[in-house]
């Protein structure tokens, strides 16, 4: 008759205890489930979607192969990324899509009048084609002088893209990213290619400074849009950057800076960065203008052997690792 007494609380606690589990299990599901949101949250706003502008010109011997090469090994359908190919009309004359390579869904092809230069049709596109760029986190103006993406073997394209390897060097220090900085006349990325985000492009669409206006010559676009985007960035106070190993580090705000390289071009002059020439591997994108006899560049001549190793990968691996 006493044992029940002496042993409530036992007899309490027992018949509680599923109770409990349950409320537990509740709460830690809830606790699980709002870091699960969290963490995913916190990968979305490091990955943001990134708009590439890309122009393109039939006007090199090499111009459609860069494109092939580029739609087949660096545009894919799950990039978080939007692509726009403005396909210049020379002589007025639209291009012939049907020649062109079929594109993903998040790619489109544009036809433009050949005017302007790279840099006044990154502005046009930008001011006239309602694009809400408050959708992207990250913007990449290229053009089609170049080759690439490469990529080592050891790579990891399963964890990045390869507009990552440029993004992830934006920082709220540096706003502007390419491959190659060039110090001749004054520093400022080369601007086969250029990726900045949303305070370095409001700087660069700012019509006060002329960067993306219409460019009435050669000389024009060099001065005033090429160098003058990175001179813009660096008269803010913010940094430029490059993949070169040789200037990881280094302030462009600083003038002793300035005569990097000793104001020779980096890729136009075969040994010409220390005694030795850039690396497709270091540089991703090169400038391939050319054919295999009529090269310019130790640079072009890498390429075209690096691309010829790639292209006699089995089709399995060439699938498995460019997600065809």
């Amino acid at each position: 008759m006493d044992f029940p007494r002496r042993h409530r609380s036992i007899y309490f606690f027992l018949l509680m205890l599923p109770y409990l589990l349950i409320i537990y299990s509740y709460l830690f599901k809830s606790s699980s489930s709002s870091s699960s949101s969290s963490l995913s949250s916190l990968k979305s706003a490091d990955n943001g979607r990134v708009l590439v502008i890309y122009v393109w010109a039939d006007t090199d011997v090499a111009s459609l192969g860069n494109l092939e090469f580029f739609i087949r090994y660096g545009v894919h359908r799950s990039q978080p990324a939007d692509y726009f190919f403005i396909l210049q009309n020379v002589n007025k004359n639209p291009v012939n899509e049907s020649r062109l390579p079929p594109l993903p869904p998040n790619a489109h092809y544009i036809q433009h009048d050949n005017e302007c230069y790279d840099f006044g049709t990154f502005g046009w596109f930008l001011s006239t084609l309602h694009i809400n760029t408050n959708l992207y986190k990250y913007f990449i103006l290229m053009n089609a002088s170049i080759r690439g993406p490469y990529f080592t073997a050891y790579f990891d394209d399963d964890l990045m893209w390869w507009f990552t390897v440029f993004t992830k060097r934006l920082t709220n220090e540096i706003k502007l990213v390419g491959s190659t900085i060039n110090c001749e006349h004054k520093p400022h990325v080369q601007s086969y290619l250029l990726a900045t985000d949303q305070i370095g492009l409001s700087l660069l669409t700012d019509k006060k400074n002329g960067v993306l206006s219409c460019k009435k010559d050669y000389g024009d676009a060099v001065f005033n849009g090429e160098i003058g985007a990175s001179q813009l960035i660096l008269h803010s106070n913010y940094q430029i950057a490059s993949l070169q190993i040789k200037y990881q580090g280094v302030d462009f705000r600083k003038k002793e800076n300035w005569n990097c390289n000793r104001r020779v071009s980096p890729i136009f002059v075969d040994r010409s960065v220390d005694g030795i020439t850039h690396d497709p591997y270091e540089l991703v994108f090169v400038k391939y203008k050319g054919t295999s006899s009529s090269f310019d560049s130790d640079l072009e001549r890498r390429a075209f052997v690096y691309q010829k190793w790639l292209e006699e990968q089995p089709d399995e691996q060439k699938a498995r690792r460019f997600h065809a």
